[in-house]
């Protein structure tokens, strides 16, 4: 085994014989140059601008439950609800929650549903899709390419077949 000096002249040689090469230089090291293309650059910040605008209005930190006191009432969670998944809503998240919807609907296993709408979309609150009372549906997203119906459930029971129903109406708008 290799004994250590006992000294600190004894151990300096040492020191720097194993200091890392042109670590006590005075030049300056020579940096890498970067090139920057100015078109990626600008389409980087674009794409972010809206997210900053969202991020400047407090977009984030708003709670239309806690603003509203809608607890839990089922007709009033659903109006909001509709109303985050309108990609026209004044709400200023465009099409990102209704887009995130269906991304977890396609990652529930059900690809035939896209990533997002490309013509129109309505969202709709209480709509009663066979025309009468029986079917009252929550929430209705008809859009050009997917229809889905969404039932809010809060302190109430599913109906006898109402699921079953709803799938039933939505095959058949869906054509």
């Amino acid at each position: 085994m290799e004994q250590s000096p006992s000294s600190l002249a004894a151990w300096l040689p040492h020191f720097f014989a194993e200091w890392p090469r042109r670590a006590l230089d005075t030049q300056p090291a020579e940096l890498p140059t970067i090139a920057v293309d100015a078109q990626q650059l600008s389409a980087f910040f674009t794409g972010i601008a809206q997210p900053l605008a969202a991020l400047r209005h407090g977009t984030f930190t708003f709670d239309p439950w806690e603003v509203a006191k809608l607890v839990r009432n089922e007709v009033r969670n659903s109006a909001v609800l509709a109303w985050l998944l309108d990609p026209y809503g004044n709400h200023g998240f465009s099409d990102l929650p209704l887009k995130a919807l269906l991304s977890a609907v396609r990652e529930c296993g059900r690809e035939d549903f896209p990533e997002n709408f490309t013509r129109y979309c309505r969202v709709n609150v209480e709509k009663y899709p066979t025309g009468d009372a029986t079917n009252r549906v929550d929430i209705e997203i008809d859009a050009d390419n997917f229809f889905m119906l969404i039932e809010v459930k809060i302190d109430a029971y599913e109906q006898k077949d109402q699921i079953l129903r709803y799938i039933s109406e939505a095959k058949k708008r869906r054509g």
